[in-house]
């Protein structure tokens, strides 16, 4: 759910900023919740690798997509609360982007995932948002497509929603099933 977070308050990020409605103060403080949101991200990815809560086939995906998700929130808030060009940063979000898509067809085609194709759209429109974050950071802002930003935002939004739905029904499946084991 931390993923669908991030996600979707990127998307009002977005949005704000193609409307230029984004002030110095709100750019800082979208960067420090995309910090706090990043850290918590890569500790929950780097964690998997030393707790092992799936097998660990499952991990080199989601491990890996979890840590690159952390890490991309991380240098972006940062680069937001200091004021620092996001161009550097988007060269990462690039790399991040390629790993994320290859990451959704390692999902789809061994088939990691119970839904493999929700799976897949998580991170392949993941992986499309972060390459369109790179080049809408090489833009300007008043010379960039609105079909683009809202391309790049809608990818996010989806992903945002679909990540919320993955994980309020795992929680559920995975929370409820200990339930009911323990009642027994």
């Amino acid at each position: 759910m931390l993923i669908s977070v991030g996600s979707l308050l990127f998307s009002c990020y977005l949005f704000s900023w193609k409307h230029k409605k984004v002030s110095v103060k709100q750019e800082k403080t979208y960067g420090i919740t995309f910090i706090l949101l990043g850290i918590i991200a890569s500790v929950f990815g780097f964690s998997i690798y030393i707790n092992e809560p799936i097998p660990p086939q499952y991990i080199e995906v989601y491990g890996v997509g979890y840590f690159v998700y952390g890490l991309l929130l991380l240098v972006g808030g940062w680069c937001m609360v200091l004021n620092w060009d996001k161009k550097p940063a988007s060269y990462l979000a690039g790399i991040g982007g390629l790993i994320l898509l290859w990451s959704a067809r390692t999902i789809y085609y061994y088939g990691l995932s119970k839904s493999p194709l929700a799976s897949t759209l998580i991170f392949a429109l993941s992986g499309f948002g972060a390459l369109g974050t790179t080049i809408l950071a090489h833009k300007k802002q008043s010379s960039t497509s609105l079909l683009f930003v809202w391309l790049v935002l809608l990818a996010f939004f989806i992903v945002g929603l679909l990540t919320l739905y993955s994980g309020l029904n795992a929680q559920f499946g995975h929370v409820g099933r200990v339930l009911a084991e323990a009642a027994k």
